[in-house]
């Protein structure tokens, strides 16, 4: 594939295959305060089987991506595309995008912006929302979900990653850091195809660990023909419980414990498992240099 007067190609921000065999690479150009008003989306389309190839442009409307997923929907035949955006930075999202289309009719896509919905900001923060607060800091996008109508779930978690430098002997040391992680809420917006807000839901956790590159934290989400199952550490710690929270298709949630850790010689890394079945999942484990497979079957 050879583009003509490419741009840096650090913007490249996913790829999707479809099982038709064409191909979308997507862009995203000039993400940045000093050219906001040239911010856009390029999205490449690659037809194997016509060899047709076309250039989808979605301009951003003088936002900034803080974070996105990209999916292609096959059931109806649409590029899907949904994140967080601001409008003047980068480190705090202050609303929702979401765009889709059919690669035939290019010409049919529309781009939504959504505001972060106030009661949900009040929920993480555990403060009212006030008008000159309106963005959350660390959100990142994890998981996009497509639904049967052509809309899409997206699910989110809040993220902080503090380097402090440790004392020693009352004189700082430069060489000598400490690394804190922090996993918390996991947010969840539900988008309507015509790019509305359907519903929104707040999973409540805490997940504090440090100098582990936050490997044993962070969620594993399961589809499930029933429901969406969050699946997580309660604590990073040797002895620990795994929670999950079960989520169904109108956002209705119910929280339960899956097991316990206790003298199993288990830590999970929820952030490396793999569904291998409607109902079934297998989650490494790394204790003390041994890696051990559990299989969580519902």
């Amino acid at each position: 594939i050879a583009f003509d007067n490419p741009d840096s190609p650090l913007d490249l921000e996913q790829v999707l295959v479809t099982n038709g065999a064409e191909l979308f690479m997507v862009f995203d150009r000039n993400n940045q305060k000093g050219k906001i008003e040239e911010h856009h989306l390029d999205i490449f389309h690659f037809d194997y089987a016509t060899d047709i190839s076309q250039r989808i442009i979605i301009g951003m409307a003088e936002y900034l991506i803080t974070d996105a997923r990209y999916a292609y929907d096959e059931l109806n035949d649409r590029v899907v595309g949904t994140g967080f955006v601001s409008q003047d930075n980068a480190s705090r999202s202050d609303g929702i995008f979401y765009f889709g289309f059919d690669p035939a009719y290019p010409e049919g896509q529309s781009l939504s912006i959504l505001e972060i919905p106030k009661s949900l900001i009040s929920s993480i923060l555990s403060t009212p929302a006030i008008q000159k607060d309106q963005s959350l800091e660390g959100l990142k996008a994890k998981n996009l979900v497509l639904r049967k109508d052509g809309g899409a779930l997206l699910a989110a978690e809040i993220t902080r990653v503090i380097e402090r430098q440790i004392a020693s002997s009352g004189r700082m040391v430069s060489a000598n850091f400490s690394i804190d992680y922090y996993y918390e809420d996991v947010l969840l917006l539900a988008i309507h195809p015509e790019g509305t807000l359907h519903w929104h839901s707040v999973l409540h956790k805490r997940q504090f660990s440090q100098d582990d590159n936050g490997i044993y934290s962070s969620f594993f989400m399961a589809t499930t023909p029933e429901a969406l199952r969050f699946v997580f550490n309660d604590e990073i710690r040797y002895e620990n419980t795994v929670s999950e929270y079960v989520v169904n298709g109108l956002g209705r949630q119910f929280r339960s414990s899956v097991l316990s850790t206790e003298n199993q010689k288990l830590r999970l890394r929820f952030s490396d498992a793999m569904q291998v079945g409607p109902n079934e999942l297998i989650v490494p484990s790394d204790f003390r240099n041994k890696l051990r497979l559990v299989r969580i079957r519902y």
